[in-house]
């Protein structure tokens, strides 16, 4: 509708809206631009104007009586955009641990899990300017590289993804002039504010979408001073704003959220008063208290261009599916083992490069981009002449980047490594109000925010365990700052804060602990809500921004519903549902995909069936779905936005190269192909096509795979070393399992197997992928064993250094060493499956079936997962749960097994495919 200057308000505009989001940032618009569209009359209030100016900035003094923090002027922005006009851009989202109660965690646990956030991670990346967010392990094998090996110890250290933000739009003004900043004494100021990116500016990316909608206004100089309740401070009303002028009004709304960042959503609520003398949501004192950042202090430095092969290890690297548009790092973070033995907060290890010379090629290429926009100008010239006079560093520049796919190294003044600490929470740290006031008579924020031993004992552990790598893996030694070697004061003197204020108004079941709920609604007040990193009920160690945004988009879900059940609304639009085609009708389809689309109702919407004979087609007419016998025809008409394929085993070699030609997203039924040489060819046609496919590959998926997992993830059993198939699960379906527990990043070496006839009618393959770090996926399987009436059920086993998981159940050891087992149980009545649990020594863990109300067996369970992970694909731009690359890996460790029994045993070595390995043969190798 509009984005204007709240002296609108004093005249004709209206006063009275269905939400009012309080700050303009990350958070704030993000909420506005997922509500756009609605219906719903929504008023942004933004306390700045368009961009940063001085007067609004001098509302974001603080007085500091606890640790030391950065200047308000270089960490806080009020403006269209807020923060996002200053930060840097790395995105990261927290791991399974960071939501799990940790016994040696004070105050740790959030009231949701990973799994409810999952959704939201790639919805949020559209609005960073990032690609998909895949899960670290599968990351970590896509981004692998040949020196990546030897790979890191990983009882110590497992592997984290950061994606860097990318905005084409607007440059932010910290990095102007970037290569040329001249480094500091100060390393820990440079290590905060320098990694050189150009990150999305929300203000500048947003704005044209939200003052073209039809249902949201943008208000500016409207800087909100209260948040207005009813007598009792049980339901917010409205709010009151001030202006600059010193004029101010009150508006009015069904519902308010407060976005203003981790430090002004406490101040704000603690300033709103009138009806509630401790400030709203306050009752129990929670309000502000538990103040975190990530205290950080680099580890680690190379001056000069020094310690390449370690900086090229951890540097930026381009997803090789989607070139230099998309920029992620893969560094160390602390080992979920490692944790959990010895007691350590979360931690992870980034890196960034300050100052110096870019490479010969970037230069020569910004010469050339130069030359092209502007002609040959005196920063042209020179560019491109450096680039021409330094061949060495160009060849070797243009030798990573076009035949290596690697980021060509630069030769920066100072490299640092840093570490990331989770903060341990502590209610004394923490935000109040001050007695000073700012210029509009408002009391300024006083923050105490505090540190603790326990950071310092983690990075100094974390340190230690990068330092053991570093010389293990024989990269040159770094410089040592002085704090690793003087003691926690010298630490805490030190450190930096990251401008990450987080848990202020932070997220709890307990009213007693939090300020606001699982849904982000403040405790004992309805229609108040809270967005931002302050409500993250652990700060874990990643960048809070991509998990705040992720938030707000699932606020937003909460709002648009909560909002539309009032008849005091306007009618409010929901999202056309997705559009499921299929291509074949067989059982799988009416026996499966029915009662899962049945459950998850709205979100999908049939359009229609695809099969071979028009009787069949006839039955689906029936059931009101729609059969055809044209493909061709039912794509024009029909207008699927994906296509399930379910199509006869023998003859998905014919139909899957050719559903590539409909050029609509795909998901294909399991084997992907029947060989490997035919599944590699239909990859190379699915890469060429840029078509979206996905694999239905639903066994990793299953209920109690995704509990394991889930167990794994926090350091229960250790470190995986080995998983077994014991005539369990079927070829490819085993297969598949088996690396989603031990982790799909593993990369194989050597492949051996025999067969093995027991009696006329059983023959065994037994087998063994070893990997190259030495971990094992054992593999027996017989197509006749689970018929047998003479064989046990089979099992699936995980075994790692502290323990095993499997079919069975758990066993380990507990922290006084008395062995600790117990066994899978499941809450399922009349045939509905609520969740299931297994108790350890970390507590209990949990997985719960959102889908509870409906009796889907386990099986249906996994594959509604796999249908909601397409249509997410689908509409913002994200991957499917099983990817055509890991389904072919399945097939190439199946048929490469089969190789070796075909030889005897030989060991097969991978990269694996079967003329290579006949050519092997004939040579003698």
């Amino acid at each position: 509708m509009s984005v204007s200057d709240s002296s609108v308000l004093f005249d004709s505009a209206p006063k009275q809206f269905d939400l009012i989001v309080i700050g303009s940032g990350p958070a704030g618009l993000t909420l506005a631009h997922e509500l756009k569209g609605t219906g719903l009359a929504i008023a942004v209030l933004e306390s700045g104007s368009q961009r940063r100016s001085a007067h609004s900035s001098a509302l974001n003094k603080f007085e500091n009586i606890g640790h030391s923090r950065k200047s308000f002027e270089i960490s806080r922005c009020r403006g269209i955009g807020g923060t996002s006009q200053l930060w840097t851009g790395q995105c990261g989202v927290f791991e399974e641990i960071d939501y799990h109660a940790r016994d040696w965690v004070p105050h740790s646990g959030w009231p949701i899990e990973h799994a409810t956030l999952k959704p939201y991670f790639n919805r949020a990346g559209a609005y960073l300017g990032i690609k998909e967010t895949i899960a670290t392990e599968k990351m970590a094998r896509e981004l692998w590289k040949p020196f990546d090996d030897p790979p890191w110890d990983r009882e110590m250290l497992s592997q984290v993804a950061f994606q860097i933000s990318r905005n084409t739009r607007h440059e932010s003004p910290l990095l102007k002039g970037q290569p040329d900043y001249e480094i500091s004494e100060d390393l820990f100021e440079d290590f905060v504010h320098h990694v050189g990116s150009n990150a999305m500016d929300f203000g500048a990316n947003l704005v044209d979408a939200i003052a073209a909608s039809d249902n949201v206004q943008l208000f500016t100089d409207a800087t909100v001073v209260e948040v207005l309740a009813n007598p009792t401070g049980t339901k917010a009303e409205g709010v009151r704003i001030k202006r600059f002028d010193q004029r101010e009004l009150e508006m009015s709304a069904r519902a308010i959220v407060v976005a203003c960042g981790g430090i002004e959503n406490a101040r704000l609520l603690l300033a709103s008063r009138a009806s509630a003398p401790n400030g709203l949501g306050n009752a129990h004192d929670q309000v502000g208290r538990y103040l975190t950042d990530h205290p950080s202090a680099p580890v680690a430095n190379y001056r000069n261009g020094r310690g390449g092969a370690l900086r090229r290890r951890l540097g930026s690297r381009w997803h090789p599916a989607h070139g230099r548009g998309h920029i992620h790092k893969l560094g160390p973070r602390l080992s979920p083992d490692v944790q959990a033995r010895e007691k350590l907060l979360n931690a992870a290890f980034t890196y960034v490069e300050v100052g110096g010379d870019r490479n010969a090629l970037t230069t020569l290429a910004r010469g050339a981009r130069g030359l092209k926009s502007g002609g040959l100008g005196k920063e042209t010239r020179a560019d491109i002449l450096a680039g021409l006079l330094s061949p060495v560093d160009l060849a070797r520049a243009a030798k990573d980047r076009y035949f290596a796919n690697t980021v060509p190294l630069d030769r920066p003044s100072v490299a640092v490594i840093g570490c990331f600490v989770e903060q341990q929470l502590d209610p004394e740290s923490r935000v109040s109000l001050s007695e000073q006031t700012d210029a509009l008579g408002q009391h300024i924020s006083k923050i105490d925010w505090r540190v603790s031993e326990a950071e310092f004992r983690t990075a100094l552990r974390a340190s230690e365990i990068l330092y053991t790598e570093i010389d293990r893996l024989g990269y040159e030694a770094p410089e040592r700052p002085a704090w690793l070697d003087d003691g926690f004061q010298a630490w805490k003197d030190a450190l930096a804060d990251r401008s990450h204020p987080m848990c202020s108004t932070r997220m709890s079941d307990d009213p007693r602990r939090g300020v606001v709920d699982a849904n982000c609604k403040v405790h004992g007040v309805d229609a108040l809500y809270v967005a931002g990193g302050s409500v993250f009920s652990t700060p874990g160690f990643a960048n809070p921004t991509q998990m705040l945004v992720a938030l707000s988009v699932r606020l937003a879900e909460r709002l648009k519903l909560e909002l539309s059940r009032s008849v005091a609304s306007a009618t409010v639009r929901q999202k056309a549902p997705v559009r499921v085609g299929f291509i074949g009708g067989g059982d799988r389809v009416t026996n499966v995909y029915s009662p899962v689309l049945e459950a998850l109702g709205e979100a999908f919407e049939v359009a229609g069936v695809v099969t071979r004979t028009s009787d069949t087609a006839k039955k689906f007419e029936a059931m009101g779905w729609g059969g055809t016998t044209d493909l061709e025809g039912f794509v024009k008409d029909r207008n699927p936005d994906f296509l399930v394929v379910s199509v006869p085993g023998d003859k998905i070699d014919q139909i899957y190269p050719k559903a590539l030609s409909l050029r609509v997203p795909l998901l294909l039924e399991t084997p992907i192909a029947w060989s490997d040489w035919k599944g590699r060819k239909l990859l190379k046609k699915i890469n060429k096509s840029k078509v979206m496919v996905g694999v239905a590959e639903q066994f990793p998926l299953l209920p109690e795979i995704q509990l394991w997992k889930k167990v794994i993830a926090l350091g229960v059993i250790g470190t995986p070393v080995a998983v077994s198939n014991n005539f369990s699960l079927y070829d490819y379906h085993g297969l598949a399992v088996l690396r989603a527990l031990l982790g799909p990043d593993r990369s194989p070496r050597l492949a051996s197997a025999v067969h093995s006839r027991i009696d006329a009618d059983e023959n065994w393959l037994v087998g063994a992928i070893q990997n190259r770090d030495n971990s094992l996926i054992n593999y027996n399987y017989s197509a006749t064993y689970a018929r047998s009436p003479k064989r046990p059920e089979g099992t699936i086993e995980v075994v790692g250094t502290a323990g095993t998981l499997s079919s069975r159940g758990l066993i380990t050891s507990g922290d006084d060493g008395a062995v600790f087992q117990s066994q899978i149980e499941r809450d399922q009545i009349d045939g509905k499956t609520n969740s299931l649990w297994l108790e350890t020594p970390l507590g209990r863990v949990t997985w719960t079936n959102d889908l509870a109300d409906y009796a889907l067996t386990d099986h249906q369970i996994a594959v509604a997962r796999l249908m909601r992970g397409m249509r997410d694909a689908v509409l913002y731009g994200g991957v499917p749960d099983y990817s055509a690359a890991e389904a072919l890996t399945d097939v190439e460790y199946l048929a490469a097994m089969r190789h070796s029994a075909r030889r005897s045993g030989a060991p097969i070595a991978f990269p694996y495919s079967a003329a290579s390995q006949k050519l092997r043969a004939k040579a003698g190798l």
